[in-house]
């Protein structure tokens, strides 16, 4: 609160008549930081186009993970991955999320893939991986609903951010705590065999 960064936030913040969230940790975090915009918040829920991820002809090839924000943890993608030799796992993300990791041979990576392309593998996939570190805010929403739109089964961190999307999906949600790679295992172990 005391960067100078935050004061030009601040300052931002208080002029317009409304300000719009997708999460309601981020609304809830700018109302106690900036009080004088309480009144102001809006939550309008995040969204996806259904349609469009809806697998037509849906095959399972691979446990698929998504997402280029720093949320993501692929390190830890990585000793799940070597504990799980007997599947494949395929990742998209941006070259600066995968940099100083040793995968192990049963991860391939792809960068920067056009969304036409990212649909095809939700399509090809048979679970999807959404490995997050806690961040007090929100992330991983967009592949979060991304993958049940596709009819996917979701494995993913529990963390803030995550929890206020999973009322209507819990059939097809298996949570585990960032960092118990035991956890994750068993997860993911249980989202392929269902």
């Amino acid at each position: 609160e005391k960067s100078f960064i935050f004061k030009i936030y601040k300052l931002f913040l208080e002029t317009p008549e409304l300000v719009v969230c997708h999460s309601i940790i981020e609304k809830q975090t700018l109302q106690s930081l900036i009080p004088k915009v309480e009144g102001r918040i809006r939550f309008i829920h995040f969204g996806i186009d259904r349609k469009y991820f809806r697998c037509r002809n849906k095959t399972i090839k691979y446990i698929l993970s998504i997402g280029r924000d720093r949320s993501r943890d692929y390190k830890f993608l990585a000793q799940v991955a070597k504990k799980m030799k007997d599947q494949r796992f395929v990742i998209v993300t941006s070259k600066s999320n995968s940099q100083g990791i040793n995968f192990p041979d049963n991860v391939k990576l792809y960068y920067d893939l056009p969304y036409n392309k990212v649909k095809d593998l939700y399509c090809e996939s048979k679970t999807v991986f959404i490995p997050l570190k806690e961040l007090e805010r929100a992330s991983g929403q967009i592949s979060f609903l991304e993958a049940l739109a596709s009819g996917n089964k979701v494995v993913v961190s529990k963390v803030k951010g995550i929890l206020e999307y999973t009322d209507a999906f819990k059939n097809n949600i298996y949570f585990f705590s960032p960092d118990d790679i035991h956890g994750a295992v068993s997860s993911l172990k249980r989202s392929v065999e269902a």
